[in-house]
């Protein structure tokens, strides 16, 4: 017992040693962070009209900006699509389809396994992964790394590529509901 409180004991004090670098890297973090996401509300308030994409900064997630494509979509409803800056020097985004009122759940899909391999499947062939989060929404995402600097094409190139995403809910069609490939 006597070992164990000691061996504690050493550990707090070399973390306590670290504790001032160990704040200032987190603190050099956030700044990095704060300034992506500057520098992301710059290029999506710039691009995003282009596309047909408003953005806003996210309710729910300082870190992100939200905003819905409606228009030109042959499948379906709109695409939400969340922009963001990641804590680990990366933009992420993430597409979620809403088909028929909603977004596609993977619980309530006709084929839930046809649909997992279909989307396995797309990963494969396409630039953008496909994934499904906590409650089992479907969406479609992309990641960018900083490290070699701010990428404001590829950001672009992402945002007139959102408009992918309608195709490939297409192609999940027969898995969602059973209806035939669009």
């Amino acid at each position: 017992m006597r070992r164990r409180v000691m061996l504690a004991g050493l550990a707090a004090m070399a973390g306590a040693s670290l504790a001032p670098r160990d704040r200032a890297w987190a603190q050099e973090k956030l700044e990095r962070r704060k300034a992506t996401l500057a520098r992301l509300g710059t290029t999506l308030s710039q691009t995003g009209p282009v596309v047909h994409i408003d953005f806003k900064p996210a309710t729910n997630n300082i870190w992100a900006y939200v905003g819905v494509l409606k228009t030109d979509l042959r499948v379906c409803d709109s695409l939400e699509t969340i922009v963001g800056a990641s804590d680990d020097d990366t933009i992420y985004f993430m597409i979620y389809p809403s088909y028929k009122g909603g977004y596609i759940n993977l619980n309530k899909a006709r084929n839930a396994a046809a649909l997992e391999h279909e989307m396995l499947r797309l990963n494969h062939k396409n630039f953008m992964f496909s994934g499904v989060d906590d409650a089992s929404d479907i969406y479609f995402g992309f990641q960018i790394t900083l490290e070699s600097g701010y990428p404001p094409e590829a950001i672009r190139t992402l945002l007139y590529s959102t408009k992918s995403v309608d195709d490939y809910v297409g192609r999940l069609l027969p898995f969602i509901d059973g209806r035939p490939a669009a």
